[in-house]
């Protein structure tokens, strides 16, 4: 995506990183891939790589032909999924006020719904830093209450559902 205005680099980066310790999902290893149930494994503490760069003599045209390179770079390189968390960022300066924003990550830590509730807490972490208020956030649920409902789930009844609500469609 792309940024634009006064970014503070350091509290953004930091806001980040408060959502990382606050969501165990994103500090969770998961290990034991040759087992017949792998296993999930909560780090206390996993650092977010937020790669920086600033690109601000380079013509437009380097600026989206490097940024493309960045994005394929990004693809490439895949994610441990024992080395948590399984999302980087790179912030890219391109102006004096302008950023672009690469946000990679595994489609196993969230889903659609979760993305946006997931940027609105950066983005008041982000605030507050920037009024210099204390950050207020109602406490993150536990991500073992949403693995122990996905444990409840009738699998035949979910399978049996998706069948019949995919029926015809080849």
């Amino acid at each position: 995506c792309r940024l634009s205005g006064n970014l503070d680099v350091e509290a953004f980066e930091r806001a980040w990183q408060i959502a990382v310790e606050r969501h165990a999902v994103l500090r969770t290893a998961f290990v034991g891939q040759d087992l017949e149930v792998p296993l999930q494994v909560v780090l206390r503490h996993a650092a977010l790589s937020f790669a920086r760069h600033d690109w601000r003599d380079l013509s437009v045209a380097e600026q989206e032909a490097r940024f493309a390179i960045l994005q394929e770079a990004e693809r490439a390189r895949g994610f441990d999924f024992a080395r948590p968390p399984l999302m980087r960022l790179a912030l890219v300066r391109i102006g004096e006020s302008d950023y672009r924003l690469l946000w990679n990550s595994h489609h196993i830590l969230f889903d659609g719904w979760s993305i946006p509730l997931l940027l609105d807490e950066v983005f008041a972490a982000y605030g507050a830093a920037g009024r210099r208020e204390a950050l207020t956030l109602a406490p993150a649920r536990p991500f073992k209450d949403y693995i122990g409902w996905l444990q409840r789930q009738d699998l035949g009844a979910a399978e049996a559902y998706w069948r019949s609500r995919l029926a015809g469609f080849a």
